[in-house]
């Protein structure tokens, strides 16, 4: 499949981002402006892929203009709250370093993981207001973007001028 150009108007804002992968159970596209350096995925799995619902149908073009746009409003909303979600990013790694003197066993492990959904699901995006939470893969392009914007005081998801 030829890499394909999807530009939506969001909000005002012209938003642009180019199809990767597309088969009939994968969908891959890459957000290019106004952000950049981000990657979003759907899967078909399992009994999903006896339905004639597929990427290679008319239906595969709605969801990859739904991944663009969600791609770009994640970014909107890191974007605008930066400083605040890496003072709460900071609380959250404080929090597991405290959770982590503790014994180890399966209770510790189930407050590790509501604490980072917390953060990931519910305080970043809002998910109550916005519809959207961090998927678990994402929380790893998030951890990079607070890392780069801590440390370097670089915004990654930016395209460079």
């Amino acid at each position: 499949m030829n890499s394909s150009f999807i530009m939506e108007v969001v909000n005002g804002e012209v938003v642009v981002g180019v199809t990767i992968l597309r088969d009939k159970h994968s969908l891959r596209v890459r957000l290019l402006m106004p952000y950049c350096n981000w990657v979003d995925e759907l899967y078909i799995t399992g009994m999903g892929k006896m339905l004639p619902r597929h990427f290679l149908t008319p239906y595969g073009d709605a969801d990859v203009r739904r991944l663009i746009i969600e791609s770009y409003r994640k970014l909107k909303i890191i974007d605008g709250s930066i400083d605040r979600i890496c003072r709460v990013y900071d609380k959250l790694k404080e929090e597991l370093l405290e959770k982590d003197k503790l014994e180890q066993n399966e209770v510790t492990s189930r407050i590790r993981r509501k604490l980072q959904d917390w953060v990931f699901k519910d305080f970043l995006f809002t998910s109550s207001v916005t519809g959207s939470i961090a998927s678990y893969s994402e929380e790893d392009k998030i951890e990079q973007i607070i890392l780069a914007y801590k440390n370097e005081g670089k915004k990654i998801y930016l395209n460079e001028e």
